[in-house]
């Protein structure tokens, strides 16, 4: 009911839980031990929806009827999809899903992707129903960060880690513009083309606009208890939800973990000037990390369908 008041409007989330973070190799980032969480204010509450594995960064596609994730198998890293119910696993390709992403003109959905969870030298994207259409997308080194704006003619990533840069996909240019060196790279999902990097006390996130002013934003989110050991502790992986006013984070880790954290979600202000409401999504003694949130776009139940009346 909380997350539904703040958005407005239907809700998913997925997220990566390790519930052994004290003994699994697994990382802020994913890997052993983690399974797929998913939750969303049309009933099903919180739930797991991939057992345990050596898993990944997972997505909602943009009708946010599917989840996208990635895992390494006998050394394999592969995509995966799966639908909201559980339903229809299937293997998408080899390769890291980075970001999804739906032609407005077209309605196609498409998976970016590259070759290994810490990045690569390449990103593809393949189309989420026909995953063996695969285009080369950029060709050099980039990190484990990339998303797009909506109109999908800007992306944004870490090329790599921790060199921000703006891709032009329409041109191939690559302009790093004067960002500062940061982590936890993302562009707005709208046609904004705000830009936020996290600094390195992860405390905060830079919001660059086009006009090139910027300023500093909290995530952190109010009320945190302080750790056992009197340290606060920082958040991880401010990740823009698939509507831009929102945006998620995991936390507090003592030192970036493996350690217990929990899934926040955040609106900002009307001027992003700052996050001025929270809601706090899990609460356990687990490791919670790495969430995506999808909001329902206002088109209806799922994009394309006729409006709410």
């Amino acid at each position: 009911a909380k997350v539904l008041a703040l958005t407005g409007a239907e809700t998913r989330i997925v997220w990566l839980r390790n519930k052994q973070w004290q003994t699994n190799k697994g990382g802020v980032d994913g890997g052993v031990g983690c399974s797929i969480m998913a939750f969303d204010t049309g009933g099903k509450g919180e739930r797991e929806l991939v057992p345990e594995g050596k898993l990944y960064n997972p997505l909602i596609s943009p009708d946010g009827r599917r989840v996208i994730y990635s895992a390494k198998t006998g050394g394999k890293l592969q995509m995966h999809c799966v639908d909201w119910n559980g339903a229809n696993s299937r293997v998408l390709g080899e390769g890291f899903a980075q970001w999804p992403w739906r032609d407005p003109a077209t309605g196609v959905e498409w998976v970016y992707a590259t070759s290994k969870s810490s990045g690569g030298t390449f990103i593809d994207r393949l189309q989420l129903d026909h995953p063996e259409v695969r285009e080369r997308m950029y060709t050099g080194a980039v990190g484990q960060r990339f998303s797009l704006s909506a109109d999908g003619t800007r992306a944004v990533g870490e090329f790599p880690h921790p060199n921000t840069g703006m891709l032009y996909t329409r041109t191939g240019q690559l302009d790093r513009k004067d960002y500062r060196n940061g982590c936890n790279t993302y562009i707005s999902p709208d046609n904004f083309y705000f830009v936020t990097i996290m600094n390195g006390g992860h405390g905060l996130v830079t919001l660059y606009k086009p006009d090139g002013s910027r300023r500093d934003v909290g995530v952190t989110p109010p009320g945190l208890k302080l750790r056992m050991d009197g340290k606060k502790g920082c958040m991880w992986n401010p990740k823009w939800a698939s509507d831009a006013r929102h945006m998620s984070v995991a936390g507090p880790f003592q030192n970036l973990g493996p350690d217990r954290a929990d899934i926040w979600l955040g609106q900002f202000a009307d001027d992003f000037s700052s996050i001025a409401k929270w809601v706090q999504v899990t609460a356990n003694d687990y490791m919670d990390t790495y969430a995506y949130v999808w909001v329902d776009p206002g088109l209806g139940r799922y994009a394309g369908e006729a409006p709410y009346t």
